[in-house]
């Protein structure tokens, strides 16, 4: 066997280049990539232009935005405009609408129940008006101020019960003397509490009828102590007409429950007055017309006027309302003169339509019951 020897160069390991030589490897540009410095330059400018869309929202156009914003989380609230009247053929008002103010409440951002029953009874003192409590409401007011009625139940207690019957055990478990100590102040306190919680998306809460100039006054210069408060003027509808004709007219009243849903889908607020019988119920579309829309403002912290709204159209009878008089008049001599004929001392009951035949308008219109009293 031949050994074979191979000779090995070895390399010199010591650089004796210069020091150019040196700069050009080392060279920082051409270490690193130039995409790299791209994106760094795109991610600056990036930075550069969000820094300046931010101080353009929050500094430059900071109330601007927070009214916009308080537009898109608040509803505008609906008022109401007077109804319209009506008359007969000669313009004899037969309803007016007089004018009185309301104190109402719609929530302007969130607010605990804590903060809002303070804000309550802050209300409560300075307008005095009819705040009381039902039992039912006294034994939640209670609950309420002490820890939501924890220690009225225990856990056994409420095994296997669900949230309605777990607040009607601890309504029942609140005694007499618990319910003696509650403070006059808690009491009005939580009754505007309650009304405060009836608001809805679109209406204010109703929680003080009829209240003065005076009140509307202070409320007005002292707004910003009472956030969420305002003031509307609505009207009590009246009969002004001769006696007994009120049933034709009919009657303006609250919602009624069966019409309640159908209401809520034509636009109607819950506390809304409507008519419920005669041509009141018949005209209501026509009488009751537009409300006016407000508009919160987070500037100012108080609802603007966004549109105007308009009263209600008026109606016009054909009844002549004095001829209706003579017409009734002379129907009730001839009623009672047929009474005393004989086999007509029976008859109880009288109608007479007049009308007129050129154009077919009622002119008058008398209806007579007698009762087994004669009466």
């Amino acid at each position: 066997m031949k050994w074979f020897k191979f000779n090995v160069k070895k390399e010199n390991t010591n650089y004796d280049g210069t020091s150019k030589h040196l700069r050009e490897d080392l060279n920082l540009y051409k270490a690193i990539s130039t995409r790299i410095i791209i994106f760094v330059v795109v991610i600056g400018l990036l930075a550069s232009l969000l820094i300046g869309r931010l101080f353009s929202v929050q500094i430059m156009n900071y109330a601007y935005y927070e009214d916009l914003v308080a537009r898109k989380e608040l509803s505008p609230v609906k008022l109401d405009n007077s109804r319209g009247i009506i008359k007969d053929r000669n313009g004899v008002v037969l309803t007016t609408n007089t004018p009185f103010n309301n104190i109402t409440y719609h929530s302007v951002g969130r607010m605990n129940s804590k903060t809002r029953f303070e804000l309550a009874k802050k209300f409560a003192a300075q307008f005095k008006g009819d705040y009381e409590l039902n039992d039912f409401e006294s034994r939640d007011l209670y609950i309420f101020l002490n820890n939501n009625g924890a220690d009225l139940v225990t856990k056994e207690d409420t095994k296997g019960l669900s949230a309605n019957e777990v607040n009607k055990l601890k309504r029942e478990r609140v005694s007499d003397a618990m319910l003696a100590s509650l403070t006059k102040e808690d009491i009005e306190g939580f009754s505007v509490y309650l009304k405060m919680g009836t608001e809805t998306s679109t209406s204010a809460a109703l929680v003080l009828e009829d209240a003065s100039d005076q009140m509307i006054a202070y409320l007005v210069e002292h707004q910003q102590d009472f956030e969420g408060f305002g003031w509307n003027t609505t009207w009590k509808r009246e009969y002004t007409g001769p006696e007994g004709y009120e049933f034709l007219i009919g009657k303006v009243r609250d919602i009624p429950s069966e019409k309640y849903e159908y209401m809520m889908a034509k636009g109607y607020a819950p506390n809304d007055k409507v008519g419920i019988s005669g041509l009141e119920y018949m005209y209501e579309d026509y009488l009751v017309g537009t409300k006016t829309l407000m508009r919160y403002n987070a500037t100012t912290k108080t609802y603007e006027l966004a549109s105007e709204g308009k009263k209600g159209n008026d109606v016009v009878l054909t009844l002549d309302m004095e001829l209706q008089k003579k017409i009734e008049e002379r129907v009730m001599r001839e009623y009672r003169s047929a009474k005393g004929v004989a086999r007509r001392d029976l008859m109880n009951s009288l109608d007479v339509v007049l009308t007129d035949p050129n154009t077919g308008d009622i002119l008058a219109i008398v209806a007579i019951r007698e009762d087994s009293k004669g009466n």
